[in-house]
């Protein structure tokens, strides 16, 4: 008689018990299946820093070679991420770059001369500067990993394709001082400045050109479904801008992020 009537109490909590999780589920029938979605967004990124030049560039001047230059740049573009487990993700950038870069050396050389008084010389020696202003633009695609640990903290790590839409070298010669004084006293100026010799496509452009792309973000959650991320991001040059000279680039960049979860139960 005890053991039937403790089976009965048994029973009944049972299906106490029972009931009552179902109300819970009936009551918000997604909430125990939250944390099983895995979540996509699409987003946008745009940046601005600086390129600097790695190796060397050999102009259609004799005995020129530019190296070392530093310019600006920017980036553009729209990625679409998606979570494979837990906080990690696989995704596609599409992406358009600027990659500006201006390099200088200075030589010796002999130019034409006018004195104050008139009188001509065919060759003075002089320092002249050499400027090389290289310009372009690229279509990229950059599949990529992105991790994001902590709340305010996320990785990434992708390899940029780049095909080049255009380019540009120019290369232009421009003396120093702008007067001299030679040893007789006489003073005067060079008959030309500012003096373009190279102007025009970059030819030979090695296509695609392949890069490492490294970022580093603060994850900020601005609504249910909405980040915004200041990132600052690294791109490794894997190979050589042309074909025919040692020049490639590497750049950093100072990015905003934002992006939106498309999924619509989470």
């Amino acid at each position: 008689m005890n053991i039937l009537r403790c089976l009965v109490i048994l029973v009944i909590t049972n299906l106490t018990l029972f009931s009552q999780t179902q109300a819970q589920i009936k009551d918000n029938p997604l909430e125990p299946f939250r944390e099983l979605q895995l979540r996509d967004y699409i987003g946008v990124q745009i940046g601005f820093g600086q390129n600097w030049q790695v190796g060397e560039y050999a102009p259609e001047c004799e005995d020129c070679i530019f190296k070392g230059g530093v310019g600006n740049g920017f980036d553009m573009g729209i990625f679409y991420e998606k979570e494979l487990f837990r906080n990690f993700y696989g995704g596609l950038q599409l992406n358009y770059h600027t990659r500006n870069i201006e390099s200088k050396f200075i030589e010796n050389e002999k130019v034409a001369f006018e004195t104050v008084s008139r009188i001509f010389y065919d060759s003075i020696p002089m320092n002249i500067e050499h400027t090389g202003q290289f310009s372009h633009s690229y279509f990229g695609l950059n599949p990529f990993v992105y991790y994001n640990p902590f709340e305010f903290f996320s990785v990434r790590a992708g390899l940029n394709i780049l095909f080049p839409m255009s380019s540009n070298f120019s290369h232009t010669l421009n003396p120093t001082q702008r007067t001299i004084t030679l040893l007789n006293g006489e003073t005067g100026r060079p008959t030309s400045a500012n003096k373009t010799v190279e102007d025009g496509e970059i030819k030979n452009l090695t296509s695609p050109l392949l890069g490492l792309d490294l970022q580093i973000g603060i994850p900020i959650r601005i609504r249910k479904k909405s980040v915004l991320s200041p990132t600052f991001g690294y791109n490794f040059g894997l190979g050589q801008i042309t074909s025919t000279n040692t020049y490639s680039s590497n750049s950093w960049r100072i990015l905003l992020e934002f992006k939106y979860n498309i999924n619509s139960n989470n």
